[in-house]
């Protein structure tokens, strides 16, 4: 996306306002600076403004400063990384379509070649019953095979590549001296345990 493409105007009253458009209280001048540096994308600094706009660096670092130059530029960067891959997915999406709709075009024409292809034809002697024979030799007969499988593999999938997960549980034997919960509650603690399992009792020390 052609960065110079994108508004530097205020924005309308149609669309909330983004940090890189124009604030409320930015002038002209350090807004149309801000754009500059803006624009400047990875080489931007300071001092290219500075030099390109032929004012003070000492200027510029303050209406930097003061307008937070360095993440409105980030924010401006990231919406023009995601307006361009938005763009180049699109950009793929139609030449996917368009691919397919030629793909579509040449399975058709193949189709009719594969079934105007003669493998085959009638020998006539006289006297005798006609007889057929291959125009094919059984080399060109294992191709053809060969590329009719190999073409349902890269359609459909390799069915080699199904595989069945095989799981494996392992349980642990349960400690029988526990108490059971009963409808999701622990049973009530015996009497002198707390709970993490220590003697609670008054007894002696």
């Amino acid at each position: 996306m052609n960065r110079s493409l994108v508004a530097v105007a205020s924005p309308s009253k149609s669309r909330e306002r983004r940090s890189w458009d124009r604030m409320p209280g930015e002038s002209n001048k350090g807004f149309s600076a801000f754009c500059t540096f803006r624009d400047l994308g990875i080489e931007r600094t300071y001092q290219c403004v500075a030099d390109q706009l032929q004012k003070s660096g000492a200027l510029i670092r303050r209406w930097a400063a003061r307008w937070n130059w360095k993440n409105r530029a980030l924010d401006f960067d990231e919406y023009v990384d995601k307006e361009m891959e938005r763009a180049m997915l699109s950009r793929r999406n139609r030449l996917r379509r368009r691919a397919l709709d030629i793909a579509d075009e040449l399975d058709q024409k193949v189709a009719e070649a594969v079934g105007l292809l003669k493998v085959g034809r009638v020998v006539k002697v006289e006297g005798q019953a006609d007889q057929a024979e291959l125009t094919i030799t059984p080399t060109d007969i294992v191709r053809l095979l060969q590329i009719s499988q190999q073409i349902q593999k890269d359609i459909l999938g390799d069915p080699l590549e199904d595989r069945v997960a095989e799981v494996h549980l392992h349980f642990t034997p349960y400690d029988t001296s526990l108490p059971v919960p009963v409808n999701g509650v622990e049973p009530p603690l015996i009497d002198g345990d707390d709970e993490d399992g220590n003697d609670s009792g008054t007894g002696g020390n």
